[in-house]
Formats: C-alpha cells, structure tokens, sequence
C-alpha cells in the first residue's frame, strides 16, 4: 500500500521525516503565490484537492490496515501520493510545498483548509494527530455512507442530526483509536 518513500513506524524514520516535513513547510513559507500565479489553486481546487487526499487516505489506511502495517500521518502520505504520481523525489518534494502554501493561503477563511492545514502539523499552536486524523476520516465515511465524492467541492456539508448522532454513537463506541 505504501510507496518507496515510506518512512514506517521506526523511530529513526519518524525523526528524519518530521525534520524533512519541517524544511519543506518552512520552503513553502518562501513561495510568493502573487508573484507566481500559476502556482496558485482557486479554493474550489484546493478543496476538491483536500477530497482527494482525504478520499486516497481513506483507501491506503484500509490496505494498511489489512496488511498490518501502521497508518502513515497525513504530511507522510501527501508525501507518498505525489512521489507516487510524479515518480521523481525532487518533484514530490515541489508539489508539497506547493500544497503547503496553497492550504496556508487559503486556512484562514475555509474550515476545510484550516482543518487540512491542522492535519498537515502547519498549526503549531493547533496540531492534530493521526488519531485524530483516523476519527475524521471514519467520520466522513460514515456519514457519506461510503459514497463518493466523500467531501463536495464547498466548505459545508449538511447532515441529518439522528445520522450526526448515530455516527458519533458508532465511533465512539467501536472505533480502536479511541481511548475511552
């Protein structure tokens, strides 16, 4: 399920990933998106982007999962995802802080992207973890029923209040992640 870029479960690999994550975020801070426009993604881009990312997440968890293998953090497999598509490190590398600048950009007035940028460790006053990550994602899958798009291409999603109830119920109740 994972790409030649997995970093794993070592601990080694989580210190060196995160120091990689770290350099890349602070690169994406230099990207100037108005005097480059073409790097720039409208918001309804970047949130179709983010329903991607999230959709594919969804996915690779799934084979993990059935392989044993431990989940990757989002930073880890946006990472993944883009050395995937573009087979080149440097590539990936540049697509990332292009993300990262994009997502930066737009976090102040979409909850989706400020949610997503929070996901990627680029709050550091706010950070969420990959538990909280996985309680996400199998939220959105419940209450999408599975069904794709898992997120429109707009910042709301409407829900029954008994569905709400009933998928906070079944997470609460059988998700592993949490500790209850």
């Amino acid at each position: 399920a994972a790409a030649q870029g997995r970093v794993g479960g070592e601990r080694d690999g989580e210190i060196v990933f995160r120091s990689f994550w770290a350099s890349l975020v602070r690169q994406a801070q230099l990207v100037d998106l108005e005097r480059f426009p073409e790097l720039c993604l409208s918001l309804k881009r970047m949130l179709e982007f983010i329903a991607r990312i999230y959709t594919d997440k969804i996915l690779v968890d799934e084979l993990d999962d059935r392989g044993h293998t431990p989940r990757q953090s989002l930073p880890e497999f946006l990472y993944d995802f883009h050395l995937e598509l573009l087979g080149d490190p440097i590539l990936a590398q540049e697509a990332c802080i292009n993300v990262v600048a994009n997502v930066k950009r737009y976090s102040q007035q979409s909850p989706r992207a400020r949610m997503f940028a929070r996901f990627l460790l680029l709050d550091p006053a706010h950070p969420l973890n990959l538990d909280n990550l996985n309680t996400f994602l199998l939220a959105l899958v419940k209450i999408q029923k599975g069904m794709l798009p898992i997120l429109p291409n707009h910042d709301y999603l409407n829900v029954e209040a008994s569905r709400g109830s009933k998928v906070v119920e079944y997470i609460f109740s059988q998700a592993p992640y949490i500790i209850k």
